[in-house]
């Protein structure tokens, strides 16, 4: 933990407020029954929306900046850079690694941090004021927060003994990859909090789950492709038993978890909580409740020490830093951990997808800023409440435009595109929006040279796999077995390359995949915005909430 340092942004009698919830001391323990009670009886005029509230933001934080006329920049202005000497050359005695600029995984954090680079690309400014404008309202923290929050729930997940910590275990939804992600991130909060480890199991039946289809039997959940934990069956035969032999009618409701003296949970036992809708739970304490007193006290007491602030914040507000940008702190935190434990096999295909985008030498031939976009179609038509009104899922203009305005607006260019799709079709039409109208284009331009050539943006994807499998068996729930652990990995891939180098995103929210990439650029950037549009992610859905 780093020394006290001076708080940054205004500070008021509501401020003040806040803060009198408890000391600054971030101890997770603090977490107890009487402080949720004092904390809804003391401020029951704030606040107090439970996680993922801020799906429920429907309004822009910021008023549209006038246009500003900047250059574009010149696309062979950083060719030079990408020799290790002349790196060197420009930053020879500081503190970056000559080589990070050569390393596909690295290069865009050098680019964002290094002034060097930053001074010769034209790109730059328009970005940066671009980011500065959208990040009115945004709420963010710094490495210290981030270090300590990681901490904590390393510490609670990977004990120095399982045997002698007590397990929470939590049943994997019948859902997707992403859709379980966010189920589980609110269960690891209160295990970091309550100092208890969580796994995710099997569900009843779970064999029948498309999402972990070709994973072993007891480990058809999250585990089969994350190391979210030390404590497995090779640890604890008794507990592992005890997990196999349980039936969901007998698991506890999560408010015991929450509100009961830690002498109910002993070290060596485990509890098996009950499922609930998105992790939500009903009754007189529901995890937004519960979970409010230990955010509050958390957030405010960084605040205080200058680890998190409002970015740009010109009024006081009464209820100080909205309930909903510290739970999109949290979860970024937390989504952006759980993808760092992901397997080394989804690593090797990243950096085989990315082998295609660099030159003889093995450097990247990709110049940052990347734009990041996905696109969710095929068997989503249930929950698109576009596609629900319009009959039709949005072409490929609708996520080009927002590219371009914003480009034209701020004077600026992203010169790489990396797309994920479940729809190889809407690859390939989103890939001719962007650089012209030839049904070659897709292929065309995901190679550097011949973007560069023909003054094109360069379009990454993941070419080592069926671009269109998903629209040949019509759902993602269809994929034959055999198919699916490989295709999962290779998901997991575009979703690690893509927190790896996108400066900014286009998704749509109403998509789990759509918000943890959103997440995940919070999390990149230190900076949680949960509107529409934001200094690093804009979402195409303008009318949507998380039920």
């Amino acid at each position: 933990m780093s020394e006290m340092k001076t708080s940054s942004g205004c500070e008021t009698a509501a401020d003040a407020h806040w803060y009198s919830v408890g000391s600054t001391a971030l101890n997770w323990s603090i977490l107890s029954i009487s402080m949720v009670c004092l904390l809804i009886v003391i401020s029951s005029s704030e606040s107090t929306e439970p996680l993922y509230s801020y799906f429920h933001y429907t309004a822009p934080w910021h008023d549209d900046a006038s246009s500003l006329d900047a250059p574009v920049m010149d696309k062979h202005e950083l060719k030079r850079l990408k020799s290790g000497k002349e790196f060197a050359r420009l930053r020879p005695n500081g503190p970056h690694d000559p080589e990070s600029w050569n390393r596909w995984s690295t290069r865009a954090g050098e680019w964002y941090t290094n002034t060097a680079l930053q001074d010769v690309d034209s790109n730059w400014e328009g970005r940066k004021r671009m980011h500065q404008n959208l990040a009115n309202g945004s709420l963010w923290w710094d490495e210290d927060a981030e270090n300590y929050i990681t901490a904590e729930i390393q510490k609670s997940q990977f004990p120095a003994d399982c045997r002698k910590t007590h397990w929470v275990a939590h049943r994997s939804h019948f859902a997707g990859m992403c859709s379980n992600l966010h189920q589980i991130v609110i269960p690891l909060l209160i295990g970091m909090e309550r100092g208890f480890t969580v796994l995710d199991i099997d569900r009843e039946k779970s064999d029948n789950n498309p999402t972990y289809f070709g994973c072993e039997a007891g480990d058809r959940n999250l585990h089969c492709f994350f190391n979210l934990t030390s404590c497995k069956s090779g640890n604890d035969t008794y507990r592992i038993e005890k997990i196999d032999a349980s039936e969901i009618a007998d698991d506890v409701p999560w408010e015991k978890v929450l509100i009961e003296e830690d002498e109910i949970f002993p070290p060596g036992e485990v509890t098996i909580v009950q499922n609930t809708h998105h992790g939500f739970c009903t009754g007189p304490f529901t995890y937004g409740d519960a979970f409010t007193a230990g955010k509050v006290r958390l957030i405010h007491g960084m605040r205080r020490m200058g680890m998190v602030g409002v970015h740009d914040e010109s009024v006081c507000h009464r209820d100080g830093i909205e309930s909903r940008r510290m739970d999109f702190t949290l979860v970024s935190i937390l989504s952006a951990w759980m993808l760092s434990k992901t397997g080394e096999r989804v690593k090797i295909i990243a950096d085989e997808i990315m082998a295609r985008y660099s030159d003889e030498k093995g450097r990247p031939a990709w110049t940052p800023p990347v734009l990041g976009i996905h696109i969710r179609q095929t068997d989503k038509k249930g929950e698109d409440l576009f596609y629900k009104m319009n009959k039709r899922y949005r072409n490929a203009s609708e996520y080009v435009g927002p590219m371009r305005r914003l480009e034209k607006e701020y004077g600026f260019e992203w010169p790489s595109v990396f797309l994920i799709s479940d729809s190889g079709s809407a690859l390939t039409l989103v890939a001719a929006e962007i650089n012209g109208n030839s049904s070659d284009l897709l292929s065309r331009y995901n190679s550097s040279s011949a973007a560069r050539k023909d003054g094109k943006k360069l379009i990454m994807y993941d070419w080592t796999s069926d671009t269109h499998i998903y629209e040949k068996y019509g759902e993602h729930a269809k994929i034959p077995r055999a198919l699916k652990v490989d295709l999962q990995e290779h998901f997991l891939a575009t979703l690690y390359i893509f927190h790896q180098i996108s400066d900014y995103a286009i998704v749509t929210y109403s998509s789990n995949v759509g918000r943890y990439l959103g997440e995940l650029m919070a999390a990149k950037h230190r900076m949680a915005h949960p509107g529409m549009e934001g200094p690093f992610v804009l979402s195409l859905d303008r009318i949507w909430s998380h039920d």
